[in-house]
Order: C-alpha cells, then structure tokens, then sequence
C-alpha cells in the first residue's frame, strides 16, 4: 500500500513534466524565406502595408522601421528604413495559431510568431523580399512571484522556423501583387 502512495505523486509528476517537451515534425523540403518579385519596390512596399496594416494581421502588431535607436545602430539611413517591416506577437489580443509542425504529447503547441521583412530593389522592376524569423511555442507553464503573489504564466521555447508561415506571407504579398508561378506551399 505505501508503494502506491509513492507511484501516484512519481506519475502526476510524470505527466505533468510531459507538458514540457517539444516535438517536431519532420519536414522533407523546406519552403524558401526569399523570393524575387517581379515588381519595383514602391509596389510591393504598398501592397505589403496595405495587407499587415490594416487593423491586426491574425492578431500579431505591425509597425514599418526601426526606431531611431536601432537605426544608429544598424547604420539605416531614412529611405532604407522604409524597407523594413516588424511584425510581432500581440499577446492580449491574439487567439494564437497552432503550429503546424511542432507539438508535445497533449496536441499542437500555440505559435508565437515574430517576424522581420526586408524588402530590397534587386533592379527597377524586381525586389526581393526576405523573411527573418524568431518563432516560439508555448509548451508548459512559468511559476514566478509578480508583488509577492505567485503569477502563472506560458513558457515561452525559442524554436527554428518551419518555412511555412514565413512562405504563407510571401506567397500572400506575391498574389495582392498578382505574381505568376509561384512555388505551392510545402506542408510535409
């Protein structure tokens, strides 16, 4: 009888510490996180304002450039910083996507994506679009003390990009831009 009083506390544990691992799917092709448009930059920057700026893109905060700071630090001048566009989790106002390749044992993790787009005039009728990534999921929970309370909050995993987000929004700018031919989307 004492056994099972040892068994029981050893399997929650057990089962709660499975909320923290982080598993990944398999990809065979990665989608590309580049793609050269065959439209001048003042276009595409237009059409990718107009897609992201537009209230909330899927929940996730939009701004164009870096702010005076960073553009000291990066050494941007004005008219590149024009180029650049963030796009970042909005936390209390996203629903949060599931990830499409990385789960644990309880189903998909939520996806906190991050995502920086560098456009770049390639010559006057092609620019190329770039896509850094910062992805994370959200896979167990953080116990910390916020004014001397406990506060339970999402654990945050830093993850590799899985291509298909990133490619989702390429492909997106591409069809508002009406690109022909484009590569289909990889999903496995």
């Amino acid at each position: 009888m004492k056994k099972y009083f040892v068994l029981i506390p050893v399997i929650i544990i057990l089962i709660f510490c499975t909320k923290y691992f982080v598993f990944k799917t398999h990809i065979e092709k990665l989608n590309p996180m580049s793609y050269i448009y065959n439209s001048p930059i003042n276009l595409v920057r237009k059409n990718a304002s107009s897609i992201f700026a537009n209230g909330k893109f899927q929940g996730l905060d939009f701004w164009v450039g870096y702010n005076i700071t960073e553009r000291k630090i990066h050494k941007i001048t004005d008219n590149e910083n024009r180029n650049h566009f963030f796009i970042n989790w909005f936390g209390w106002n996203s629903s949060g996507e599931n990830s499409m390749i990385y789960y644990n044992w309880w189903g998909k993790l939520k996806l906190i994506p991050s995502y920086h787009i560098i456009l770049d005039s390639v010559s006057n009728s092609q620019t190329r679009i770039t896509i850094k990534s910062f992805p994370k999921v959200e896979a167990g929970i953080n116990i910390s003390l916020n004014h001397l309370l406990p506060y339970i909050s999402s654990r945050k995993v830093n993850v590799k990009p899985s291509t298909i987000e990133e490619y989702d929004i390429i492909k997106m700018i591409g069809e508002k831009l009406g690109e022909k031919n484009m590569p289909l989307t990889i999903v496995k």
